[in-house]
């Protein structure tokens, strides 16, 4: 059979469509570099959020957001004078309360109280059991 003579289909949906050699062959390059993208894709373990798309949630939902912090919004939303009533409760030696609420960082309040880094965020963790606790009660 001569090339000239040789047929090229592609297939949409369930019929066969003929078309020229240059129709053809594009649409089979176009093709497979989809199929390579996707193929390299998985051996790289990359997923897209769409992936975990469903009928009742967006798949970018389950990609926690790095930017929200969530111990300066729960106090964001306190009344602040109650918050406050609950501090004066606790035992605060170093008032790293205060600190944190000015904005400090944990290594900014271990060189302005002159502890480590460290005893700054253990005594964090401990005021915040202390807080959780009080929250509890009320």
């Amino acid at each position: 059979m001569d090339t000239e003579d040789k047929k090229y289909y592609i297939r949409l949906k369930s019929e066969r469509i003929e078309v020229t050699k240059e129709v053809y062959e594009a649409y089979y390059s176009m093709q497979r570099k989809a199929a390579y993208q996707t193929e390299r894709d998985y051996r790289h373990d990359l997923l897209y959020y769409d992936a975990w798309d469903s009928e009742r949630t967006n798949g970018a939902e389950y990609i926690p957001d790095v930017n929200f912090d969530t111990e300066n919004e729960a106090l964001k939303r306190l009344d602040r004078e109650d918050f406050w009533k609950y501090i004066d409760r606790i035992d605060n030696k170093y008032h790293i309360c205060r600190l944190i609420a000015m904005g400090k960082t944990e290594q900014e309040i271990s060189e302005i109280i002159g502890i480590s880094q460290q005893a700054v965020s253990k005594a964090k963790r401990r005021l915040f059991a202390k807080l959780k606790k009080i929250f509890e009660k009320n």
